[in-house]
C-alpha cells in the first residue's frame, strides 16, 4: 500500500515536470506510474471505501498538480509560456520588394500559373495573371501579394 502511494507521488511529480520539460516522456511516465499505483492499490486493498477514497484523492491531486503547473507558467512569464504576452499586430509572414513593381523580368520556369521569375539575376516567386507563360518569356511585374509577384506577358498589357 505504501509502495503504491509512493508510485502515485512520483507519477504526480513527473506530470508536474512535464509542463516545464516538454517531450511527452515525463507525462507518459507519470501517467503509467499513476496507473501502476492504482493497480497495486487495488491488488493490496479490499473494500470499496478505501479504494474509492484513494481514487478520489488521486484525481484531486492530478487536477491540482496541473493547475499549479499552469499557474506557475503563467506567472513566470517564461519564453515557453502557453500564454501570449502581446499581440501580433503588424506581423507579416513574408513580403515582396515593392520597388520591383513595373519592372520587366524573365520567366525562369514555366508559369502555370505559378513559378519563378528572374529580376536582375535574382529569382522570385510569381503568379501569372494571364494564365500559362512559357519559360524564357519576358513578363512585366504588375503587382505583388504576400510573398509572390503578379506578372503578365508584355503583349497582354
Amino acid at each position: 500500500m505504501i509502495f503504491s502511494i509512493c508510485l502515485a507521488i512520483l507519477g504526480l511529480i513527473f506530470i508536474y515536470l512535464e509542463f516545464f520539460l516538454p517531450g511527452w516522456i515525463l507525462g507518459i511516465g507519470g501517467g503509467l506510474l499513476l496507473i501502476f499505483s492504482i493497480g497495486l492499490f487495488l491488488a493490496n486493498t479490499t473494500g470499496l471505501i478505501p479504494i474509492s477514497i484513494f481514487l478520489v484523492i488521486l484525481f484531486i491531486l492530478v487536477v491540482y498538480t496541473c493547475n499549479l503547473a499552469l499557474k506557475k507558467i503563467k506567472m513566470s512569464g517564461a519564453k515557453n509560456s502557453f500564454y501570449l504576452k502581446k499581440d501580433q499586430e503588424g506581423f507579416f509572414a513574408s513580403s515582396i520588394d515593392r520597388t520591383l513593381i513595373g519592372k520587366t523580368a524573365l520567366a525562369a520556369t514555366d508559369l502555370k500559373p505559378s513559378g519563378h521569375i528572374l529580376v536582375d539575376g535574382v529569382q522570385f516567386q510569381a503568379v501569372s495573371k494571364s494564365g500559362y507563360i512559357t519559360k524564357n518569356t519576358k513578363v512585366k511585374i504588375i503587382d505583388g501579394q504576400g510573398g509572390y509577384f503578379i506578372v503578365q506577358t508584355e503583349e497582354n498589357l
